[in-house]
C-alpha cells in the first residue's frame, strides 16, 4: 500500500485547501443554510435538538454540492478535521449535555415543580419571567452554549410560565 492511500485511509492526509462553485460564499451556503433553519424553526416554535441536528446534516450535504474538491477531500478537510478541533468539540459536548439536562429535568417534572412553586409563592408575570432570566443565565454559564440554554428552557420554562400565567 502506497503512503497516499496509507494516509487517506487513516485519516492523517492533511488538506491544505477546498475549492467551491460561487467561491467564498459557495464555501459559506452551509452555514447560512444553518442559521437560516435554526432562526426559522426558532419563530415557528419548532425547534429541538433533532431538528437542528437535521439542520445541520441537511447543510453539510447541501455543501458537497457547491464543493468543486474531491467529496472525500471535503468530508476529511471540512469535516472530521474541522470538527477536531478542540473548541468546536467542547461546544458540541456542551450543546449536547444542555439538550441531555433539559430532558433528565423535563422526565423528572420540573414543570410541575415550578408550577407548583409559583402557585404557592405568587410568582407569576414578571417576578416569574426575572426568576427566568437568572436561572437562564446561571444555566447558560454551567453549560457554555447560548442555544443550548434556549432549547431547555423553551422546553421547560414555557409551559410553566403559560401555567403561573406569565
Amino acid at each position: 500500500m502506497s503512503q497516499e492511500n496509507l494516509a487517506r485511509t487513516t485519516g492523517d492526509r492533511k488538506i491544505n485547501q477546498l475549492t467551491f462553485r460561487l467561491g467564498p460564499l459557495g464555501a459559506a451556503i452551509p452555514l447560512l443554510f444553518f442559521v437560516i433553519w435554526a432562526i426559522t424553526t426558532s419563530v415557528l416554535q419548532l425547534s429541538s435538538e433533532i431538528g437542528l441536528v437535521l439542520g445541520a446534516v441537511f447543510g453539510i450535504t447541501l455543501g458537497l454540492f457547491f464543493c468543486k474538491s474531491k467529496w472525500a477531500d471535503y468530508a476529511q478537510g471540512g469535516l472530521f478535521d474541522g470538527l477536531a478541533q478542540p473548541i468546536g468539540v467542547v461546544a458540541m459536548v456542551a450543546w449536547f449535555y444542555a439538550g441531555m439536562f433539559a430532558q433528565v429535568l423535563q422526565v423528572g417534572g420540573l414543570v410541575e415543580g415550578l408550577v407548583w412553586i409559583g402557585s404557592i409563592t405568587g410568582f407569576t408575570g414578571g417576578l416569574f419571567v426575572g426568576m427566568t432570566f437568572v436561572l437562564a443565565a446561571v444555566f447558560s454559564t454551567a453549560v457554555g452554549t447560548g442555544y443550548g440554554t434556549t432549547v431547555a428552557f423553551c422546553t421547560l420554562m414555557y409551559p410553566a410560565g403559560g401555567c403561573n400565567g406569565s
